[in-house]
């Protein structure tokens, strides 16, 4: 777990932004935020999609 004054940044490459989305939301309970906000532990979590 990270300090408050320290966050660590998560980030995932995966095939489908909007189906990664509905994973997280749907299974895990994450909650979509359109700005950057930390997760439960403090950290960042970016999802990538390739061109």
């Amino acid at each position: 777990m990270t300090s408050p004054d320290r966050f660590a940044g998560v980030r995932y490459i995966v095939d489908d932004v909007q189906a990664a989305v509905d994973f997280y939301t749907t299974h895990l309970g994450f909650t979509l935020r359109a700005g950057a906000a930390p997760d439960p532990a403090g950290n960042l979590i970016e999802l990538f999609q390739p061109a």
